[in-house]
Formats: structure tokens, C-alpha cells, sequence
């Protein structure tokens, strides 16, 4: 194909290759300008020992995959570049900002209907690893996959506290809900826990409920969005827990003694109870770094050293 051919097949309106209905999914962190995580980038999308590559009308060749990095980032200065195999099925897109995104023609016929927030979806075919048996079943279960908005609540038999629920709330409400339970089941004092995903939720302050609302409020998009992060509340008293946590798939579990305050928050929010809820953490997904400008901090390290600094000087 000529250089037109070729821009006009990677650029196609409907999509790539005249391919509609399908979708761009996120392959590769911010910052894809080195070679060697280019190259990485490719070849878990393009197959074959050519390939195509396209910026423009003008900038579109034809050119070997082991040279693909090399002229990525020579066309990136005139805008996102868009890669494709011979067969043109298979393409993968980085634009300027260095986001890696590869394009699927399939988009699941999602039974779920919670809106998930930013920094989580269930994976793609594609980045099912393990045996082909295996990627096979772990697909079918994503398929058929029912994660609803929705709240359970159970009776504990533990001293510790009388009432046990789960929830999944739309990433919309997940801070609107995350206050009103704290307002609502906790004392007049917390204590902030959080941690990053591999690692055991930790104190960082005890202070008053509402201080520390107001405290995380300035936070909230990190807090609701970030796939890597767990936090919540604790209030302890003579043997009693009461607590709200949030998990890093973002599904509130609740340890309480009020049912009827739970009741409440959830019907203010429109979070319908149900028998039996599924959640995302129960099939395989992906997290996905959120968006710089929303997020100053350099790793979640940073992230959880300014909130215990904030606290330490509140």
C-alpha cells in the first residue's frame, strides 16, 4: 500500500481498518518513549516481521517490526501514532503524552451494569496470561460476568459487632456514600487506615469523624478511582468495632451495629439491597494508572506520606 493507503486504513473514522463497534483499550503506562518498553508494547499486540505505521498522510510506511520503536518516535512529533500488522487486524496507538493503546474488535456484551471507576476494568481476552485452557474459561466467566450496584448485609455471630455487609456502588457515589456511612455508623472519633493494594491496611491518624472527611475530601478522586489503594475508618470501643472500608476493587465492606443507619445512606443513594452480589475482584482485571493531572504525586508511596503528614500537623 502507498502512504495514503496506509494512513487512511490506521485512521479510518469507524474505526481501524474500517473495523466499527470496537474499542480503545489501555496497553502501556504514561511515558512509553523508550525503545525497549515500545518494542515490549508491540510485539504483545502485532504478530509478523512487518509492520505498518502511520501519522499522517505525509509520515505512513511500511517498515520492519524491529524497527517500529525507532519510528514511532520519530513520527511523534507530528502527533499520535497508530501501528497495524499486514493483515491490518491487529493495531496498537501511542499518542504524544506516551499512552500505549491497542484496538479490540469486540466489545463484551457486559451483563454488569456498575459503572467502575477509572483505575479498574475487567481485563481483556488479550491479557488473560496463563494456559490457553485457562484464558479460555477466564474469558467465558468475564463474559457472563453480573456485577451490579447493589448491598448485602448479614448477622454476625462475632461479640465484636452485630451486623456484617458488602456493597457496590457506582464510582459516581463512592465518596457520597463513603461519608454518609462514616457520619452515620461511626462515633464522634476514627481512625484513618489505608495501605496500598499487597500490603495490610494501616493507621496513619485518629482524630475527629468530620476532621477527617474534611481532611480526605481534598483527595477524593485518588481515593475513589485508584485501583492500588485501600482505605476506611475505624472506630473502637470497649471491644466494639464499628468500621467502613473501601478495598482497592473500590466494594465497601462495613462492620456495624446499626442496620437501620446502613439502610438509609443506601436508600438515599439509590443502592438496592440484594441477596447475593458479585464483585470485581472475583475475576481477572486490570488497573490502570490515573490520569497525571489528577494525581501530582509520583507513586502511592508519596500519595500515603502526604496524608500522614497531614494528619500529624491537623
Amino acid at each position: 500500500m502507498d502512504t495514503r493507503q496506509i494512513f487512511q486504513a490506521l485512521f479510518d473514522s469507524r474505526g481501524p481498518a474500517g473495523h466499527p463497534g470496537g474499542e480503545w483499550i489501555f496497553v502501556g503506562d504514561l511515558g512509553c518513549f523508550e525503545p525497549e518498553r515500545l518494542s515490549r508494547i508491540v510485539s504483545t499486540v502485532i504478530t509478523g516481521p512487518r509492520a505498518y505505521v502511520a501519522v499522517s498522510r505525509r509520515e505512513a510506511s511500511e517498515v520492519s517490526v524491529e524497527t517500529v520503536p525507532e519510528v514511532v518516535l520519530k513520527y511523534l512529533e507530528f502527533g499520535n501514532v497508530r501501528i497495524a500488522d499486514i493483515p491490518l487486524k491487529q493495531f496498537v496507538e501511542v499518542t504524544q503524552v506516551g499512552v500505549a493503546r491497542a484496538w479490540s474488535h469486540e466489545r463484551l456484551p457486559m451483563p454488569s451494569t456498575l459503572v467502575f471507576p477509572e483505575g479498574i476494568r475487567l481485563a481483556h481476552r488479550h491479557e488473560i496470561r496463563g494456559p490457553k485452557a485457562h484464558r479460555a474459561a477466564a474469558y467465558a466467566r468475564i463474559r457472563a460476568a453480573k456485577i451490579e450496584p447493589g448491598f448485602t448485609l448479614t448477622e454476625s455471630k462475632d461479640p465484636r459487632f452485630a451486623f456484617y455487609a458488602e456493597a457496590n456502588v457506582d464510582a459516581p457515589r463512592i465518596w457520597a456514600v463513603f461519608r454518609d456511612l462514616c457520619q452515620s455508623l461511626l462515633g464522634a472519633e476514627a481512625t484513618f487506615v489505608i495501605n496500598q493494594i499487597d500490603y495490610e491496611p494501616m493507621p496513619i491518624g485518629t482524630a475527629g469523624t468530620l476532621e477527617i472527611l474534611g481532611i480526605l475530601e481534598s483527595y477524593r478522586y485518588q481515593l475513589t478511582h485508584d485501583g492500588m489503594i485501600q482505605f476506611g475508618l475505624v472506630h473502637q470501643v470497649d471491644g466494639l468495632v464499628r468500621e467502613v472500608f473501601v478495598a482497592p476493587t473500590k466494594h465497601f465492606m462495613v462492620w456495624l451495629d446499626n442496620p437501620n443507619s446502613l439502610h438509609s445512606v443506601m436508600k438515599k443513594h439509590s443502592v438496592p439491597q440484594a441477596d447475593k452480589l458479585q464483585f470485581i475482584d472475583q475475576y481477572p482485571r486490570i488497573s490502570i494508572p490515573l490520569p497525571r493531572d489528577q494525581t501530582p504525586f509520583r507513586d502511592h508511596g508519596e500519595f500515603i506520606r502526604q496524608l500522614a503528614k497531614q494528619f500529624a500537623e491537623s
